[in-house]
């Protein structure tokens, strides 16, 4: 899969594809069947299958806000792969960028880059305070290109979204994500062997530091899974508040798992909350 990186002085290749818009956090379930039905009519026109997605989030760039990604960029890039895509454009968001009418937009990052057809979601909003839409998008494209619209994707009655895995995340109702994510949520950082705490009944702990930035559940303890030397073993995530009143995180594991070297890479998949509340986390940590 080809990689390009978009600005104003780079918006990269211009080739006949046919192009899946989103942001795409997560690569959740109704992600993935956007960007099938674009592999669809890429197979059927006989063109290439591409993606624009865009970073980082227009809440860090226009309001200076942190925003909780549930996915990393690198992560996205790995998933997009996987899934097929032949081309993905991450177009990098700036003050500048937002200002682009939804003329502008179609004109710079669709037509001038040759797409022959175009999908994305009903609610896909693009150009200046996102008041370009998919109607909007179908009178832009007649004569010029074609456009898919796709519906909301819905499990049990919920549309899947983004936004809703992160209330997930809130409420530490990790086991439900599988249902909209099409997995578990995964984490991935490093533990210290630096800052490991040995117990007397057989259990260590380690400090765990996301390497990604992304969001982490409610504090709690959590059952886990983690990849390790290509196998996935059981282990307790919990989360607590620590001195700065930020989220972190320990690891805990049975001590006939052996050691770790420093800044090992870790992996891990949440699979349930156990017990939820920042005093019971902080209690596990003082007292197992």
């Amino acid at each position: 899969m080809e990689v390009i990186f978009m600005d104003k002085q780079n918006i990269g290749v211009c080739e006949p594809a046919v192009l899946a818009l989103g942001f795409f956090d997560g690569v959740h379930i109704g992600h993935t069947r956007l960007i099938e039905k674009a592999g669809a009519i890429a197979k059927r026109d006989e063109l290439q299958l591409a993606v624009m997605t865009f970073y980082p989030h227009p809440k860090e760039v226009l309001a200076g806000q942190k925003f909780d990604y549930l996915m990393s960029l690198e992560a996205k890039i790995d998933k997009m792969e996987k899934l097929g895509v032949e081309r993905l454009y991450v177009a990098k968001f700036t003050k500048e960028f937002a200002q682009l009418s939804p003329e502008q937009f179609v004109q710079e990052y669709i037509v001038d880059k040759q797409v022959k057809h175009v999908v994305a979601g009903f609610d896909y909003t693009y150009g200046h305070m996102g008041k370009g839409n998919m109607d909007m998008m179908e009178r832009l494209g007649e004569g010029r290109f074609g456009v898919t619209v796709l519906s909301k994707v819905v499990v049990e009655d919920r549309k899947i979204s983004s936004t809703y895995i992160r209330d997930l995340l809130i409420e530490g109702e990790v086991e439900s994500i599988k249902s909209y994510l099409g997995s578990e949520y995964v984490t991935r950082g490093i533990i210290s062997a630096g800052r490991m705490f040995p117990k007397e009944h057989g259990y260590c702990l380690f400090d765990f530091i996301s390497t990604e930035g992304t969001m982490l559940p409610r504090e709690g303890i959590y059952r886990i899974e983690w990849d390790r030397n290509e196998q996935m073993e059981a282990a307790l995530a919990i989360v607590y508040a620590n001195e700065e009143n930020e989220k972190s995180v320990a690891i805990k594991v049975k001590q006939s798992k052996g050691t770790f070297p420093d800044q090992y890479p870790v992996a891990f998949r949440w699979l349930e909350l156990l017990e939820s509340g920042d005093r019971v986390a902080e209690k596990e940590i003082m007292y197992s």
